[in-house]
């Protein structure tokens, strides 16, 4: 008769050592690939955004939509990103062009308001933290008030923009501020970028992609530009100065002038 050969207990240790090696191995790669495939979702989203914004301007004789309520006509609250009644008030101006709510929410943002939002400057605990958009415009865009509009020289039609591929239209924006870079956070549909001789602190693009180190703060965001291309925007890999620099230079359609010393253009 023959006798089957049991594995022995250190062969079951060296099977499970090298099991448990190649799932340390593995699960950066896959982890990373997630997240890969997130950007990409985000990216996708943003195009869309491109695409609605172009036809929006194609029908209003390419002028901007006001930043503050192009989906939300009614006054706002520093919760209204995650605020899910707020959605019974979508009729602003370009909603019929962005119906989709798929389109309004990067993937790896909603992963990381569940465990940021509860934390986010001046939340209101009454209203639960349910994530319904990410995106925000290029407040240099668009009508405003008509005293900031005199002082900057504000840019309400395509048509005054002469790089439209260089700036900004739509973009990511952080829930949490950075230490020297920003104060407010995502809290309207409007991204209002200072220059970078200012201190006062603004908003700021968002920083949760591809983050280096895991630093949050220090990751990349998603772009869509006027001309309608999207792209992935990286800021943080230098000095403050520099990522500010960077930021001024897709936000401000005058770029490399200050709003200060650049005078309205003709429409």
């Amino acid at each position: 008769m023959t006798s089957k050969r049991a594995f022995t207990l250190v062969e079951l240790l060296v099977v499970i050592a090298i099991i448990a090696l190649l799932m340390a191995i593995l699960m950066p790669v896959l982890s990373k690939a997630k997240e890969q495939a997130r950007d990409i979702v985000c990216r996708s989203n943003l195009r869309q955004y491109g695409i609605a914004a172009t036809m929006y301007l194609e029908d209003n004789e390419h002028a901007f939509p006001p930043t503050h309520t192009y989906l939300f006509t009614s006054d706002w609250s520093t919760c209204q990103w995650h605020d899910k009644a707020r959605w019974a008030t979508v009729n602003g101006p370009m909603w019929p062009y962005l119906k989709d709510k798929n389109i309004h929410l990067c993937p790896s943002f909603r992963s990381i308001a569940k465990n940021r939002g509860q934390k986010h400057p001046w939340h209101d605990p009454q209203i639960p933290v349910e994530p319904q958009y990410g995106y925000s415009m290029n407040a240099h865009l668009g009508p405003f008030q008509a005293a900031w509009e005199a002082a900057t020289g504000h840019f309400k039609k395509v048509t005054q923009i002469r790089h439209p591929a260089n700036v900004f239209f739509f973009s990511e924006e952080n829930i949490w501020p950075i230490w020297g870079m920003s104060v407010t956070v995502l809290n309207d549909t409007n991204l209002w970028i200072g220059p970078p001789y200012d201190d006062s602190g603004y908003d700021f693009f968002a920083t949760f992609h591809n983050p280096t180190r895991g630093n949050l703060d220090k990751g990349t965001c998603n772009t869509v530009f006027i001309d309608g291309h999207a792209e992935k925007l990286v800021l943080m890999d230098g000095t403050l100065p520099e990522a500010k620099e960077k930021a001024w230079e897709v936000a401000w359609p005058a770029y490399p002038a200050s709003p200060i010393d650049y005078p309205p253009l003709e429409e």
